[in-house]
């Protein structure tokens, strides 16, 4: 392999390496969300998490059927 084809690949592995982090930080957001309000419905209603946090009714009611 040439020298700049080598640091072109290098690059683009950290590039793509950067993106799969960024996606993980993502999807770990979103999972931590779904167990707070799986928390959160232990004790209030699906229109009151709603209400508190302008998650939409709908997407709350989907995780408590889950």
């Amino acid at each position: 392999m040439k020298k700049y084809q080598k640091s072109e690949f290098l690059k683009w592995q950290e590039e793509y390496g950067k993106y799969r982090e960024k996606e993980g930080r993502i999807e770990g957001k979103k999972e931590g969300k779904i167990e707070i309000i799986k928390e959160l419905l232990k004790s209030m209603t699906s229109k009151e998490i709603a209400e508190k946090t302008n998650i939409p009714i709908t997407e709350i009611q989907k995780i408590a059927e889950q």
